[in-house]
């Protein structure tokens, strides 16, 4: 039976600077528009001043990107609000490979009732000790899900129709995430020049000034035939944070041998390859993938799913021969389709239902604490001290943390108390500030 949280109050913590990705913001509204609790948002990072009583939380679930490895990132004030809180704690945690002691120190503190983790269950004991977190369940999910707001329109252009033969948006990043990252490299550099020789109408870019965000994402996808990809994630667990240090301090070409081998031997510990949320929405736009053969969190099938390329490239010839043959990619997209779409099983309303299982196993038979709770709507507005955040019914829009972070610069220095603040920005309205205020608002200035 499903579990519910009907009748409870769900606090989701989470970084409003990070809303700017399509990802991020899709995972964060699926609690409000999938989760039977009565939800809430606080953004409680960069210097953040939460109002607000936790105690009137059922449970407070920290999002992803609240970063807890990062020094500094996390709101001080939050975390010593959660010392005395008595509710349910809930984490979830991605890029679990970065500052791992860091992160767990703030497990220590945080006390979880509740982790959810990409790290699989048989690599999991050498990441999280049971004897370390013994009160914690550690719940296994994926980096993302089936988007539920979608461009559908781009997703309609048939396959034979579409100019791009085979697409990819990669970045090389170096060394420092071991193989996982270089083959984000790799496969677009060699599949694209075999594509190129070949003379495959190809769209493959890994500079940053080539990536592409929001509605464009999707539009492009809806005119590729075929996307290149390969596992998320890396198998590098940096434990004390000396990986990332070397690496900065020598240059991605002068890693002496002696870190180069201890990236290495992590490369072989781990096998955390995940499927990236990349996955879904190539799927949902009706576009074939052609991957590195891997374990893709194990929800993928190669050949049913996806051309499998070989790593060390050895059939690059058969696997362009079937990027050529558009009715393969249409029957491999189908079933893709079925299996990873229509069947529910990785939408973000599973997904809520997997967390709301593990919130109401934790919360047992404690009845709803009931009250009120006073929210606010997403916007900004003038009069509020930018740094305040009071909880909201919906996440912020990435543009208001913008503003409220230009509002805390100017204010800063001028020493002004906040009405006082308030007033002169009304009264002077500078244009940069104003709009931004606009857009914030949803306003168009002529």
């Amino acid at each position: 039976m499903k579990a519910s949280l009907s009748g409870y109050r769900l606090l989701v913590a989470y970084a409003n600077d990070s809303t700017f990705t399509a990802t991020t913001a899709q995972y964060l509204r699926s609690f409000r528009d999938f989760s039977s609790a009565d939800v809430h948002y606080l953004h409680v990072t960069q210097d953040a001043r939460p109002v607000v009583d936790l105690d009137r939380y059922d449970a407070v679930l920290i999002s992803y990107c609240v970063r807890l490895c990062l020094p500094g990132y996390v709101s001080e004030r939050f975390l010593r609000l959660m010392d005395g809180y008595q509710g349910v704690r809930a984490i979830a945690i991605q890029d679990e490979y970065d500052s791992v002691e860091m992160e767990r120190k703030a497990l220590d503190r945080l006390r979880p009732h509740v982790v959810f983790t990409c790290v699989p269950p048989d690599q999991r004991e050498s990441v999280y000790p049971s004897s370390r977190y013994p009160g914690t369940a550690f719940v296994q999910v994926l980096t993302g899900y089936t988007p539920h707001h979608l461009p559908l329109r781009h997703a309609e252009r048939p396959l034979s129709s579409r100019p791009i033969h085979l697409g990819y948006r990669g970045r090389d990043i170096g060394p420092r995430y071991g193989r996982l990252a270089i083959m984000k490299a790799e496969i677009g550099n060699v599949v694209g020049a075999a594509a190129a020789r070949r003379g495959l109408p190809c769209d493959i870019a890994m500079d940053e000034a080539s990536r592409i965000y929001g509605d464009a994402w999707y539009k492009w996808l809806g005119n590729c035939r075929c996307v290149l990809g390969s596992e998320s994630g890396s198998n590098i667990f940096d434990f004390d944070g000396s990986i990332a240090e070397g690496c900065a301090k020598f240059g991605r070409d002068r890693l002496p041998q002696a870190l180069r081998s201890r990236i290495e031997e992590l490369d072989r510990s781990f096998a955390i390859g995940q499927a990236s949320p990349r996955i879904f929405e190539a799927t949902a736009m009706g576009t074939a993938m052609a991957l590195y053969r891997g374990r893709y969190s194990g929800i993928l099938e190669p050949d049913r799913h996806y051309i499998p390329i070989e790593p060390d490239h050895s059939n690059l010839d058969e696997v362009l021969d079937r990027v050529q043959d558009t009715k393969h990619l249409e029957a491999m997209v189908d079933r893709a389709r079925g299996d990873l779409i229509d069947s529910g099983r990785f939408s973000y309303a599973a997904f809520v239902n997997v967390v709301e299982a593990a919130l109401a196993h934790a919360l047992g038979h404690c009845a709803p604490r009931g009250g009120t709770v006073k929210v606010q709507p997403a916007i900004t507005k003038l009069s509020d001290p930018p740094l305040d955040e009071r909880p909201t019914s919906e996440p912020r829009h990435f543009d208001s943390f913008q503003l409220r972070h230009l509002l805390s610069q100017l204010q800063a220095p001028s020493g002004a108390t906040t009405v006082a603040f308030s007033r002169r920005l009304k009264r002077f309205k500078p244009t940069p500030i104003q709009r931004m205020i606009d857009r914030v608002r949803g306003k168009k200035r002529s």
